[in-house]
């Protein structure tokens, strides 16, 4: 795994704290939006790996200016719970970043809150149908109605 860009990203994610400091609830949340994307492709191929994929199949890859997981094929079940892990994980790291910033800046619970949401429905979106976690978890998946049989 590349990781030459995982420091030019933590150096621009220190950046943009610096350049906001003086707008301060708005550090923790452009932290935990940076390092929180890394946390989410990570949680992909983490998962991956624990549901049956080989280490050396799975890679952490540059997709334009994002970050992306290529996977060997995983059963159907198995590709969901791939899909849900990232936006969890995404989840789980954009608020400990948001937590540890805020506390190290002496914010207040409700300075916090705006950046918790933030971060919390930016990798939640990703769960939606038309999102890319969004169709491997809604893949396949019927809706049954009753009345149309």
């Amino acid at each position: 795994m590349t990781s030459w860009w995982g420091v030019l990203l933590l150096a621009a994610a220190g950046l943009v704290a610096f350049v906001f400091s003086q707008a301060r609830p708005l550090v923790p949340l452009a932290l935990a939006v940076w390092v929180s994307y890394a946390v989410h492709e990570v949680g992909h191929a983490a998962l991956a790996i624990a549901l049956g994929a080989k280490a050396k199949q799975v890679r952490l890859v540059r997709r334009g200016a994002g970050l992306g997981v290529v996977a060997p094929p995983l059963s159907p079940g198995r590709t969901r719970t791939v899909a849900v892990g990232g936006p969890l994980a995404g989840i789980l790291g954009g608020v400990l970043v948001v937590l540890v910033a805020g506390s190290v800046m002496h914010l207040t619970a409700p300075q916090l809150v705006a950046p918790l949401v933030v971060v919390a429905l930016n990798h939640a979106v990703n769960l939606l149908p038309t999102a890319p976690d969004g169709r491997h978890l809604f893949a396949r998946a019927r809706i049954v109605d009753p009345a149309l049989q």
